[in-house]
């Protein structure tokens, strides 16, 4: 076990040196993404690499989404999807063939369509312009926090469930006191 966790963590530390590298190769291209999540969140702890993380997310400007997109083809990252319409989606999956870096790129934090999470991108309308600098290794990333927020949410509204959602969540959770046969 202690071998095992000796090679994840080897297996982050060069996944990390990777994605820096990828990172200061977009800073010289001119492109500035926000770091979300992982590497962000690895910096809290006292061993970083032992805290792993697949992939790394990237908040990118949607208007400069082929710029990146150009920048990851030169560098040789794939597309993940290939079927996809790339101007239509708001996130869009790269990785590199040989160092398995798996990167993800959105341009919205949740997905603008979504009915659950679409309003979830008005605070977050200018992060980009409001992205703060923190220094990782031998790199300054950008993000929305100097990795010492706190995040708090607080109750809007109930909302009924849809009869037919309602009736297939009953069924999965093995509760079955209420009825949806009187409907």
């Amino acid at each position: 076990l202690a071998l095992r966790a000796k090679q994840l963590a080897t297996a982050q530390a060069q996944l990390t040196g990777d994605f820096l590298l990828l990172y200061r190769e977009l800073q010289q291209r001119g492109l500035s993404p926000l770091v979300m999540k992982g590497i962000v969140c690895r910096s809290l702890y006292p061993f970083p690499e032992q805290r792993p993380s697949v992939d790394e997310d990237l908040l990118i400007p949607p208007d400069a989404y082929m710029a990146y997109h150009e920048a990851f083809l030169e560098l040789g990252f794939q597309l993940m999807e290939k079927a996809i319409s790339l101007q239509d989606e708001p996130e869009i999956s790269y990785q590199h063939p040989e160092t398995h870096l798996y990167i993800e790129l959105h341009k919205y934090l949740f997905p603008p369509d979504s009915k659950a999470y679409g309003d979830c991108n008005a605070p977050f309308a200018n992060a980009l312009e409001r992205a703060v600098p923190i220094a990782y290794l031998d790199t300054v990333l950008r993000t929305l926090s100097s990795g010492r927020a706190t995040s708090t949410m607080t109750f809007d509204h109930y909302a009924e469930v849809p009869a037919n959602l309602a009736k297939d969540i009953v069924e999965k959770s093995g509760y079955s006191r209420m009825s949806f046969d009187d409907e």
